[in-house]
């Protein structure tokens, strides 16, 4: 439980591609700007560095990548436990599962995975983002994260209304006033076990890729867990596709 002489202490769970180096940097300056926390890092990632596209459009770009080196990552953002998969094996896990929704699915199970690696005990609360997710100017205190860890709220981003209304043709019978990024989600240990454990529940039942997978797992946080969600500022995490022009 949280104190009034300890620091909060989080557990910072990072899946996925690492992409480009830089972000390890921008993963240690997150953890100095919020330095009233106690941040643990925990990596799950490929043993190749890999590209901006997506694996299956760009398999021989990210197969051609730099191989991932665990102690260069440790020199630039001390690691408290990592994973290093092999995306042609992990590719073929869930292809086998379902050949059309090889992305979602292993997206899904390596979140989970990567849980595992936490000994929950330890902490107040976990952070599951992406390497290439530009967090670094993010600043925890902003928000009412004892009021987040200890009830049921998720600290997220949420997609703009646009996005939403795109989205309505395809929501059925679901009442949804948002619609969350897959990518980034801050809670109390119990609310983020449910959230990584999506893909073992019987509602993981994604037709698509892309948004629809985001649907699914909207549906899952508000109608299943029932849990709210506080918004995070757009200037403390930009859209991938805004920073990755911005690469500041």
């Amino acid at each position: 439980m949280m104190s009034n002489t300890k620091k909060t202490k989080i557990a910072l769970l990072q899946c996925g591609f690492i992409r480009d180096m830089s972000h390890m940097s921008r993963m240690r300056s997150f953890i100095h700007n919020n330095s009233e926390f106690e941040i643990d890092v925990y990596l799950q990632t490929y043993n190749i560095i890999g590209v901006d596209e997506k694996f299956v459009r760009n398999r021989g770009g990210y197969l051609s990548s730099d191989r991932t080196d665990i102690e260069e990552i440790n020199r630039i953002c001390p690691i408290k436990n990592f994973q290093i998969l092999d995306p042609i094996a992990t590719e073929k896990k869930a292809k086998a599962r379902n050949p059309t929704l090889i992305n979602a699915i292993c997206q899904f199970q390596n979140v989970f995975d990567a849980m595992q690696m936490i000994d929950t005990k330890q902490y107040d609360g976990v952070i599951r983002s992406r390497p290439d997710y530009f967090i670094k100017h993010m600043r925890l205190k902003n928000y009412d994260v004892e009021k987040i860890l200890t009830s049921n709220l998720l600290l997220a981003k949420l997609k703009s209304g646009k996005i939403l209304k795109k989205a309505e043709g395809h929501l059925k019978q679901r009442c949804l006033n948002f619609l969350l990024y897959d990518g980034f989600a801050l809670g109390g240990v119990r609310n983020m076990e449910k959230y990584c454990d999506f893909i073992n529940q019987e509602v993981f039942s994604l037709k698509r890729n892309g948004i629809f997978a985001e649907l699914e797992l909207t549906n899952y946080i508000s109608n299943n867990l029932k849990l709210d969600v506080c918004n995070i500022n757009d200037k403390d995490l930009l859209e991938p596709c805004i920073w990755r022009k911005l690469q500041g």
